[in-house]
């Protein structure tokens, strides 16, 4: 009898020991899986297609695949928004010039694959910050690095200060996750 609660013990000991591993090891096999996924749909070079708005386009990989992505770190005007048409124009002449870089952080809620892009060694999501046609998403800051987070917040204040892009208006421009909610 001192035998088998023995063995019951060490089984269940055992058992406690596999599950914290496999909590513990859970994030980390995803997150190598997500990676892994990103590395084979995010090959480079990638090729422009069509932006649905100042944040979200579709590129197409070197094996020929669309991919959705939505940029790091900015959230653009949405397209019936005040200034989202002019958003997605500028988005979409900064992705047609030369072949685009990717560094996928995770995928949303909706399939797409959040990423820095970056055309010649310039940053996309800093440059619709620069030129005002975006805000820095300081929702998601933890998606961004610490000296991306930086770079992102001062090109959002510049911007501002400066009037330009959507800034250069006398109303205060509407924030798209604001605009959103009202939406739903």
């Amino acid at each position: 009898m001192l035998n088998q609660c023995l063995t019951v013990q060490r089984i269940f000991a055992r058992t406690l020991y596999a599950l914290s591993l496999a909590a513990m090891l859970g994030p980390v096999a995803s997150t190598w899986a997500e990676s892994t996924s990103a590395s084979r749909e995010l090959t480079e070079p990638l090729v422009f297609i069509k932006a649905f708005d100042g944040d979200s386009m579709v590129l197409r990989n070197s094996r020929g695949k669309t991919v959705q992505v939505r940029l790091v770190g900015i959230d653009a005007p949405e397209k019936n928004q005040a200034h989202g048409q002019a958003a997605r124009e500028r988005l979409e002449s900064l992705l047609n010039a030369e072949p685009i870089e990717a560094k996928a952080v995770k995928r949303d809620g909706h399939g797409r694959w959040i990423a820095q892009l970056s055309v010649g060694g310039r940053d996309i999501g800093h440059t619709m910050l620069v030129e005002g046609h975006a805000w820095y998403f300081r929702r998601y800051r933890a998606d961004l690095t610490v000296s991306a987070r930086a770079r992102y917040e001062e090109a959002e204040a510049v911007a501002r200060e400066e009037r330009r892009g959507l800034w250069a208006s006398d109303e205060e421009p509407i924030p798209p996750w604001r605009y959103r909610e009202k939406r739903r």
